[in-house]
């Protein structure tokens, strides 16, 4: 470091502006239908409305797995009696077509 700039540094005078950064609105966007509310209300607290579109279609065993390991592991507010609704609207609309048949 150059003496020049170990002087500034030392007198304070550089200053480094603070950085603003704005995120745009989650718009959450699921299929309609019976459990949306309930995914909106459990879910979204945590995840983004990506979370769910964006995935593979996955079977019914890996829907009700990340829920109870929500509920389980991470401590989300699911009641048991919440958890096969929330598995149900899951799989139906972003589950694997061949086995929801």
């Amino acid at each position: 470091m150059t003496a020049g700039i170990a002087v500034w540094l030392a007198a304070g005078w550089i200053h480094a502006a603070p950085v603003r950064i704005e995120l745009p609105p989650e718009n959450p966007v699921l299929k309609p239908g019976a459990g949306s509310d309930l995914v909106r209300g459990q879910c979204l607290m945590c995840h983004s409305s990506e979370y769910f579109t964006t995935q593979p279609p996955l079977p019914r065993a890996y829907w009700k797995g990340a829920v109870e390991k929500m509920q389980g592991k991470y401590g989300a507010p699911i009641g048991a009696e919440q958890v096969e609704p929330l598995v149900d609207y899951l799989f139906r609309n972003y589950g694997a077509p061949e086995a929801r048949k």
